[in-house]
């Protein structure tokens, strides 16, 4: 076996080498270390949280601690509570310090918003605020527990039969000329 052909095995490995890997449940509720004001008063949803009943604001924060360094990408929806909603609640998502999102809650665009997030690494923090202008938790958004999977090694480019090969697998940054 020539250089080529064991460069393409290793590239062929690395590059499907995280499929059908299992999703990690964020059970935002069971994992929090910070929380004012919210509640998971919601049997049917386990894992998430809300804003509680007879408060107009609150915030939930920690960090989520997956199985492998890697690239992830995490996907959670905000979920309206539908006729009873509340149109100015806002839940502003805040993952690994970042502003990523302000969600209002604005049933005519629809009864849940998607929210996904993509990153390098072991862990993400997360905090949510939540505000509204009403107490009662009937017409309170909610954050539906999410799921995080690994999205394996990230190629930037590729020509595997001729010229370079960049890939970056983990942290490490690789040039092969063929």
């Amino acid at each position: 076996m020539n250089f080529k052909s064991l460069l393409q095995l290793v590239f062929l490995a690395l590059t499907t080498a995280s499929a059908g890997q299992a999703a990690t449940a964020t059970n935002w509720w069971d994992s929090k270390t910070s929380q004012t004001n919210i509640t998971e008063e919601l049997p049917a949803f386990p894992g998430s949280v809300c804003l509680g009943n007879g408060v107009t604001s609150g915030t939930v924060q920690d960090t989520i601690i997956l199985p492998s360094e890697a690239y992830w990408k995490v996907d959670f929806v905000v979920r309206a509570p539908g006729e009873a909603s509340d149109p100015t609640d806002e839940v502003e998502i805040r993952l690994d310090g970042s502003l990523v999102a302000t969600i209002d809650n604005n049933v005519g665009l629809s009864v849940e918003q998607p929210v996904s997030y993509s990153f390098f690494g072991t862990s993400f923090t997360y905090q949510f605020d939540f505000t509204s202008s009403e107490s009662q938790i009937e017409k309170h958004q909610f954050i539906l527990e999410g799921t995080a999977e690994e999205q394996g090694p990230v190629v930037s480019s590729v020509s595997p039969l001729q010229g370079d090969v960049d890939a970056l697998v983990g942290t490490n940054a690789m040039r092969y000329s063929m």
